[in-house]
């Protein structure tokens, strides 16, 4: 580098993203000029310049330690030593401190009026912790001791013998049927609501070959094992499908299907040499809500898919629990799928923290769903289907309520609705909650005022099926 030097006498900008030594100069290169040094962070530990090992870093944010921690492959062009990883803990600077508690703040957060899905959550403070401080092995290679520490825990919850760690509950699902399924002709069964199959591109379609069995439940609520047996294709009869997979979704829509009734399927299937998979993005709400544990569900399942993103706040991801043959089968497909996630502990660190720090408090949320739930049918408001967990579907006939005044009475309070879903999560503000009442007591007055025949404005938006969660009621 020609003798350039940048040390710790010198005058170093504020600015966290400071650049290489001799950024002025043009003895080097413009490419090589704007090619940065990201300033590594530590508690108490020492930062070292890579060309002359002097201390010359400051305490900047998580995300710029996180960039520097693999800067060493960003610097691989230069004849320089290896830069230096974090040999203690990592703490957030004080500006970034600042960003966190206004980002988290019941009252400040964008989640915190957010109805339309328990997807809008924002990572907790502890979770940003966590991913900062996370360990940062290669998970393709399954060399990353947190993603190693949170499948194993997954797979104590649920008694399952292993578990994978996948980037969405959509993948989660496609893989864990797809396990199950060795050749075609074959078909799998289940709710005509259900998220494998209406919400996730015709995966299994395209993925596994499969046609499917779109069930219309008889109690319009749940499936039950005479809905499987009156639906389920058996036998050898060369112009069937026969059904290899019944895939359960627990919950679906926020309600609880009764554990007996999985229980009944599952025997049912067994004996007929059927698989069962349980999509079970919000098995955790139905684990709260039942008292029942989720290795008391597990059994009943040859595979589960959970989602940490949805309402356990996580900021992304899902798991895939079954036997250990399906999960190594299960990482080929993963592979295949483009989920082989290098660095996955930046991921599973906050999901290991999610389990520790929402999961406990999921209670309370199904509590105000409840307390919402009675104030909304006060005025009139009822829903299509049971209140169970954390959802309440709007009946917006039965109700009398048009949902284009609705959403644009939202617009007016402060709180984002799509459709006749409302959605409550752990991040959900008391503030937002009385908006969304106000917002719905005057769409309700207005809708009184419209003309017969009145054609609402309402788009399309959100989860068409939603309207149909309670077609036979």
């Amino acid at each position: 580098m020609n003798g350039l030097r940048l040390t710790h006498q010198q005058n170093l900008s504020h600015d966290t993203s400071f650049v290489c030594a001799g950024l002025a100069s043009k003895e080097i290169p413009r490419t090589k000029r704007r090619q940065r040094i990201l300033p590594l962070v530590g508690k108490g530990g020492d930062a070292r310049d890579p060309y002359e090992d002097e201390a010359v870093y400051k305490t900047v944010s998580p995300l710029h330690a996180f960039i520097h921690r693999h800067a060493r492959f960003r610097f691989a062009k230069y004849p320089v030593k290896t830069l230096p990883l974090f040999s203690k803990k990592l703490t957030i600077s004080p500006q970034y401190q600042k960003r966190i508690k206004k980002m988290t703040n019941p009252k400040l957060s964008r989640a915190a009026n957010d109805f339309r899905s328990d997807t809008f959550t924002t990572p907790t403070p502890a979770m940003l912790e966590a991913m900062v401080n996370a360990t940062f092995g290669d998970d393709v290679y399954q060399e990353d001791s947190t993603t190693t520490e949170f499948e194993k825990e997954i797979a104590r919850l649920t008694g399952m013998e292993a578990a994978l760690f996948v980037l969405s509950g959509t993948m989660g699902n496609q893989i864990g049927v797809r396990v199950h399924l060795d050749r075609p002709p074959h078909s799998v069964l289940c709710d005509y609501r259900a998220h494998v199959y209406a919400e996730e591109g015709s995966g299994l379609a395209i993925l596994s070959q499969a046609m499917v069995t779109p069930v219309h439940p008889a109690n319009g609520i749940y499936m039950t094992l005479d809905d499987v047996k009156r639906w389920v294709t058996l036998g050898d009869d060369v112009h069937t499908a026969p059904t290899k997979v019944i895939s359960l979704e627990v919950t679906i829509g926020g309600v609880l299907t009764p554990i007996e009734e999985i229980g009944k399927i599952s025997e049912f299937a067994r004996a007929k040499g059927i698989k069962v998979h349980c999509d079970g993005a919000r098995l955790w709400n139905a684990s709260v809500a039942s008292g029942h544990s989720l290795s008391d569900y597990c059994q009943y399942f040859d595979s589960v898919s959970m989602c940490v993103s949805k309402g356990l706040g996580a900021p992304i991801g899902g798991v895939l629990a079954s036997t250990t043959a399906n999960i190594k089968h299960g990482r080929w497909l993963r592979k295949q799928q483009g989920g082989g996630i290098r660095q996955a502990g930046v991921l599973t660190s906050a999901a290991l923290v999610a389990l520790k720090e929402v999961w406990p408090t999921m209670h309370e949320t199904h509590q105000k769903t409840k307390a919402l739930a009675k104030d909304l049918e006060a005025l009139g408001v009822v829903p299509q289907i049971p209140v169970d967990t954390n959802f309440f579907f709007i009946d917006a006939g039965k109700s009398n309520i048009d949902m284009g005044v609705l959403l644009e009475q939202c617009q007016k309070f402060d709180v984002k609705l799509m459709d006749e879903r409302i959605a409550m999560h752990h991040q959900i503000s008391y503030e937002a909650t009385e908006n969304l009442k106000a917002a719905i007591a005057a769409a309700v007055d207005i809708t009184k005022t419209l003309p017969p025949g009145h054609a609402s404005r309402a788009g399309a938006g959100g989860y068409a099926i939603t309207a149909k969660m309670n077609e036979y009621n």
